[in-house]
């Protein structure tokens, strides 16, 4: 009888321990995660809006700053400005530690909208992308980022560039 009772508090104990105890460690860096934190920022961001002070030049950009932070950029078509993507307006979002974790790019083709967005971690990687047509692309490690021509990484470029723009501009 005592080793049933035993038995049964070992497997009570087990059971709490697996319920207690997650089966996978949950990496801060997954996709779910920087998604997650990239629209606490964007979310959040926009809702301070308001109480940002606001540097633009009209029809070329505007910068949304709080304090000696940049939390957003918006850059407008213009084909004169080499820190714009030619024919999209695109929306930068940076944390409070100056990383880029979200560049939204859109532009209206044949009435319809043409969006695209990226997700990048704090680490400098791409974590999700999505095109045109809606589909999704999950890095699961994260992407490095290539300086090659595509849209995905020009925003990445010109949004990093851009800070580092910003940041010599209000020293």
């Amino acid at each position: 009888m005592k080793k049933k009772i035993i038995i049964v508090h070992i497997l009570l104990i087990i059971l709490l321990l697996i319920n207690i105890v997650p089966y996978k460690k949950v990496d801060a860096k997954s996709v779910d995660y920087v998604v997650k934190y990239s629209r606490k920022i964007y979310y959040g961001t926009n809702s301070k809006l308001k109480s940002f002070k606001v540097n633009q030049i009209k029809g070329s950009y505007k910068e949304y700053w709080d304090k000696k932070v940049l939390y957003k950029v918006i850059t407008y078509p213009d084909s004169m400005n080499d820190v714009n993507i030619k024919n999209y307006t695109v929306e930068y979002y940076y944390d409070k530690n100056q990383k880029l974790v979200f560049a939204f790019a859109y532009r209206k083709v044949k009435g319809k909208l043409k969006e695209y967005r990226a997700y990048y971690g704090t680490d400098g990687k791409l974590y999700r992308y999505i095109g045109a047509n809606g589909k999704i692309k999950d890095y699961k490690k994260g992407q490095k980022i290539r300086y090659i021509h595509s849209l995905r990484y020009e925003m990445y470029r010109k949004g990093t560039y851009y800070l580092h723009l910003c940041e010599e501009g209000f020293k």
